[in-house]
């Protein structure tokens, strides 16, 4: 068993804090961090170009380990609805088609999704929410159904509202055998669930960082297969073009994007 972390945490002896899945307490850690941070940002002449892109590249290959992919296949995003938005712009849905995700889903698995529908006369269906909570049959029975029409299943990994765990692998193969796309939130399971994206295969996979990677707001991490990664991205910022970090170029502008390096 994991041993007691207690001293990683600021939390008072009469406090008992279980509510991870909402927020997780940031490590005493994050303080020094932060100060680090401050300390640097008030002297901007010790920062050089590859500083702009060592600790992303450590993160990226950090986030890599956890879900068990390939560096190259993690952005950076911040927030849920980004990855949403990302994945929205490259899948063909196309008129007619219908998008699947779950009854009382979180919003930022939804929103996104509500929009392309309408955007492309397609149609978003929430499958019911079984009594028994057994989401991966629910779904099992609802590509059954309707799966000719399906062009892409938007699912958690885990239910925000219920702790209900779904059966990745099958619902994938399900996916499979009907041509739909497959996209992950992964927010109230990554870090505290093993999960290999290696293995399971999706199109893309999301994660906000501050539940159970015990990150700050603002920092979560996109999964992208590689029969995406040559698609469009949600802008078009000079950070992520190729040759980036010889500021002498910037203005020898390139078509092509960064590869993450090998770390």
């Amino acid at each position: 068993m994991l041993p007691c972390q207690r001293h990683r945490f600021q939390i008072p002896r009469d406090h008992c804090y279980l509510n991870a899945a909402y927020m997780t307490p940031a490590p005493t850690d994050f303080i020094a961090i932060g100060e680090q941070s401050l300390i640097e940002r008030t002297k901007p002449w010790s920062v050089s170009p590859a500083d702009f892109f060592k600790r992303s590249e450590r993160v990226r290959s950090l986030a890599a380990q956890v879900m068990e992919c390939a560096p190259t296949a993690v952005a950076i995003v911040p927030s849920v609805s980004y990855g949403v938005a990302t994945a929205a712009r490259n899948l063909p849905i196309q008129k007619g088609q219908m998008i699947i995700t779950l009854a009382q889903e979180f919003p930022s698995n939804y929103y996104g999704w509500d929009r392309l529908a309408k955007d492309r006369g397609a149609e978003l269906l929430m499958v019911p929410g079984p009594p028994e909570q057994d989401w991966t049959e629910a779904i099992l029975e609802f590509l059954h159904e309707h799966g000719p029409r399906t062009a892409l299943l938007a699912i958690p990994h885990v239910h925000w509202s219920t702790g209900a765990m779904l059966d990745l692998p099958r619902i994938r193969d399900a996916a499979r055998h009907h041509g739909a796309a497959l996209f992950l939130d992964l927010t109230q399971s990554l870090g505290a669930l093993p999960i290999s994206l290696s293995e399971i295969d999706p199109d893309f996979a999301v994660a906000a960082g501050y539940k159970w990677l015990f990150g700050p707001y603002s920092l979560g991490y996109l999964y992208v297969s590689p029969r995406w990664q040559r698609g469009i991205p949600l802008e078009e910022n000079w950070i992520v073009r190729a040759g980036a970090d010889d500021f002498s170029q910037l203005v020898a502008y390139q078509s092509d994007y960064q590869r993450c390096p090998a770390l």
